[in-house]
């Protein structure tokens, strides 16, 4: 049988190149008869678009024995074959992927540390993805670090059972400094770049993320992972993780990192990830593994892999003790007012925001508010429903974390396959005792107004409007210095005839130093008169502003409970 071994090289770092080198020994003609095709993923799981990781590709060659060249040609954008003809017993394929995207999914080379993503890295032979393989580094002298969830066999060289795990497994190489520590003697790693000289509290720090492994694992009851590795870039800016089966990347700002709420926000983060050891990576839908790295993936369940987790991880901290009942309560207001204020939430439903992730949530645009949601923040609402429905028709006997249970059971750990939508329907209908038709049509399938009150008062809990002590007004427009970047549909600037890209000049014959606070402070019904600059030519826009239409909302709990409202509440809260 042949085997297959790829070798990563950087000989110079600054240049933000990786340099990638497949040796394919004791090749069978019965394996491989006329060519070998090579492709390259178009895209890494866990981030729904199309990236087009060939367009970073250069340099591409191959060889036989006695470094003989061989013909080659591409066949598609991310496809390239390889005659055998003379038949070589040995071949040797090299390229050059030039990595200088700062992103958890994309490649980052440079002097100090790499990012290597698999997907941007590693090519695969077409019908053998399932083969083992073997990966060897070289690292720079001055390197010393190789951080992965590979299986090691020596200080520079690892074991890949299949393409599969290859993609997810990222590699972090550099001198970046490492915690470790064990949750149920199970070994697990922080890598921390870019936090040099932080003051950071690493016992604290260490503390908090054992209670979120802790609470996370106790969803499930037990711990799939056999070690498992946080790498973050502490950066200027990014905010954002991507999950693997063994080990997250995560991107956060190293300023916020320092400030008590920020802190918070960066643990929220790492227990979104974290989640994802079970759902996504173990417990998954179809057709989210195995992966077809050629084209896009569809599933109307991102709202449940992406929704639940972020329901989850607010839930995790909580029972962390990181954050108490109170900020609890307010992290699921937050994400029913961000849904509710979102005017998108009547026009794309939770199902269709999940398949057309591929060319709308990844690809926004100036519109993108007006026409869709997001399957984070209203499948983390609809999880809190869901959760809600299935403790009341249960008397309280269950909650969605039975349905994690169950689910993870039968299809992960006794299928080992992936869940159908109908599936995961039908759990969650035997969990509570009760059909969801109903509700899957009007939440999942439809753009329904979503009725609170019937979830979330058999909780002992109220949806209160919050009331302004003044009233303001609005125009319904973002604003980036004085450039209009969006218009939001049915307000004041639409009906007015304010566009996109519109550049104010002067408001009522004034130029304020900044618009945007100018606009915040005018008055219901106030008379505008806007002159702005469109494509070269000066118009003049008369805008009558109107009071306020977004609301803000307040979720709390109810003074006086029933015995049954008491008991559900206990069982919501996880007391």
């Amino acid at each position: 049988m042949s085997q297959l071994t790829y070798s990563l090289s950087f000989p110079h770092p600054a240049s933000h190149y990786v340099e990638v080198e497949m040796l394919l020994e004791n090749i069978s003609s019965k394996d491989y008869s006329g060519f070998i095709e090579l492709k390259m993923p178009v895209w890494t799981p866990g981030s729904y678009l199309v990236r087009e990781y060939a367009k970073n590709v250069e340099g591409f060659g191959a060889w036989g024995e006695a470094s003989d060249p061989l013909t080659w040609r591409k066949t598609n954008k991310n496809t390239w074959q390889i005659e055998l003809a003379p038949f070589p017993k040995t071949l040797k394929i090299a390229y050059k992927v030039y990595s200088f995207e700062i992103s958890v999914r994309n490649n980052f080379v440079d002097e100090s540390h790499a990012l290597i993503v698999g997907a941007n890295t590693f090519m695969y032979l077409e019908g053998h993805q399932n083969q083992k393989a073997f990966l060897e580094i070289n690292l720079p002298s001055q390197w010393k670090n190789i951080e992965t969830a590979l299986p090691r066999l020596s200080a520079h060289r690892f074991e890949i059972p299949d393409f599969d795990t290859l993609i997810d497994s990222p590699l972090e190489l550099g001198n970046a400094p490492s915690i470790d520590f064990e949750v149920g003697g199970i070994p697990h790693r922080h890598v921390l770049y870019g936090l040099e000289d932080s003051g950071l509290d690493s016992e604290q720090f260490i503390k908090d993320t054992q209670a979120i492994v802790q609470a996370a694992q106790a969803v499930f009851g037990e711990n799939p992972c056999k070690n498992y590795l946080f790498v973050t870039h502490f950066l200027k800016e990014s905010r954002e993780g991507l999950e693997h089966k063994d080990c997250t990347i995560l991107h956060f700002p190293r300023v916020d990192f320092g400030k008590p709420e920020g802190y918070k926000d960066f643990l929220s983060l790492a227990a979104h990830e974290y989640f994802h050891v079970w759902n996504i990576k173990r417990l998954r839908p179809e057709p989210l593994g195995p992966f077809d790295y050629s084209q896009e993936n569809y599933t109307t369940l991102l709202w449940q892999v992406e929704g639940f987790t972020s329901y989850f991880e607010k839930l995790i901290l909580y029972k962390s003790t990181i954050i108490d009942e109170g900020a609890y309560l307010e992290t699921l207001s937050k994400k029913i007012n961000y849904t509710e204020n979102q005017p998108g939430m009547a026009v794309q439903s939770l199902a269709e925001a999940s398949w057309d992730a591929w060319i709308k949530a990844y690809r926004p645009n100036e519109n993108s508010p007006n026409a869709t949601i997001s399957y984070y923040a209203k499948g983390a609402v609809i999880a809190l429903l869901l959760d809600a429905f299935i403790i009341r028709h249960s008397q309280a006997q269950n909650n969605l974390n039975t349905v994690m249970q169950k689910m993870y059971q039968h299809y992960y750990k006794e299928l080992d396959r992936p869940f159908t939508e109908a599936e995961l329907k039908a759990v969650l209908e035997e969990t509570a005792q009760s059909s969801l038709d109903s509700f899957f049509e009007a939440y999942i399938y439809q753009t329904k107004a979503i009725e609170y009150a019937e979830f979330l008062e058999p909780l002992g809990l109220i949806l209160q409007r919050k009331e302004s002590e003044e009233t303001k007004a609005e125009i319904g427009i973002t604003l980036q210095e004085n450039k209009i970047t969006f218009v939001k549909r049915s307000s004041v600037a639409e009906r007015d005839g304010l566009n996109v890209g519109d550049t104010f000049l002067a408001i009522n014959e004034i130029v304020p130093n900044d618009f945007a606070e100018f606009l915040e402070n005018i008055k219901p019904s106030e008379s505008l008169n806007c002159l702005v600059n469109r494509n070269g030519l000066v118009k003049e826009i008369t805008l009558n502003a109107d009071k306020i239409k977004e609301e803000e909302w307040i979720l709390s709990k109810l003074e006086m409970l029933s015995p049954a409202q008491k008991s559900n509440q206990d069982k919501f809260l996880r007391r």
